[in-house]
């Protein structure tokens, strides 16, 4: 309780915030439709399960003994060392890559992965007021005075790549598209609940025990709900993606 209450006043906070800035007519967008609902559904499906084979080779092979990946937000990584942050962009880089590569074969806008420019603007400005709320209510204001380690800066660095990447595959890539196809709350719900899956199949690949995964896919779960609510309120990936980082970073303050 210790550890998950902090993340709870966190939430409390980024809903609070959420809701009186999405308020804004600045966030009012035309709705995104894809052609072929049900195809672009089960293209997503299919490439989570690609890079589900490809964590399962990968991270066993990257992830030193007694070191997890920067996957919970319970713990950070270990030893914010220059190795572990390495290991960090290329994973994020390897699991976003097909996602990436179908966005372009395919031909389609970034629109239809959350990254349209109709809301551009309001949404970096509720993505920066998510990251002060998070720092404020995790009281790491004076952590930030009293200066900044060339390795906190990195983690920041490996915390934002991981958070773009995840919210890209995640939120702009699988939500949107099972929302298409399944509808806004099925596909927010699926999404979320893929999310946690994900970050359980990591955890359990890095050699975490079966009683460890409860609560970081527990709170994974919330997280991707929130995340996910985020992406309905602002039309954008951009404001989850500055909260999820700084989410992740200030574990390590």
């Amino acid at each position: 309780m210790n550890d998950i209450l902090p993340i709870i006043v966190v939430w409390m906070g980024v809903v609070a915030v959420t809701l009186i800035l999405g308020l804004s007519p600045r966030f009012r967008r035309r709705p995104l439709v894809f052609v072929y609902p049900r195809r672009e559904g089960l293209v997503s499906l299919g490439l989570l399960a690609l890079i589900a084979v490809l964590a399962a080779f990968a991270v066993p092979a990257m992830t030193p003994v007694g070191e997890t990946p920067l996957i919970s937000l319970l713990s950070p990584l270990s030893g914010l060392n220059e190795e572990g942050m390495a290991r960090q962009f290329i994973l994020s880089g390897l699991f976003a890559l097909p996602f990436v590569l179908a966005l372009l074969i395919r031909r389609q806008p970034l629109l239809s992965v959350g990254l349209g420019s109709q809301t551009l603007r309001p949404t970096l400005q509720l993505g920066a007021a998510l990251a002060l709320i998070t720092i404020l209510l995790a009281n790491r204001i004076p952590a930030i005075l009293d200066g900044l380690t060339g390795a906190e800066g990195l983690y920041l660095a490996a915390c934002l790549v991981v958070a773009l990447a995840d919210e890209f595959i995640f939120r702009g890539f699988i939500q949107l598209r099972l929302s298409g196809w399944l509808g806004e709350n099925n596909g927010w719900v699926a999404a979320s609940v893929l999310f946690a899956m994900w970050r359980g199949l990591l955890l359990a690949l890095a050699s975490v025990s079966i009683t460890g995964l409860l609560w970081p896919v527990a709170i994974t779960l919330g997280l991707g709900l929130l995340l996910g609510w985020i992406l309905r309120k602002s039309g954008n990936i951009l404001a989850g993606v500055l909260y999820y980082a700084f989410h992740l970073w200030v574990v390590s303050l």
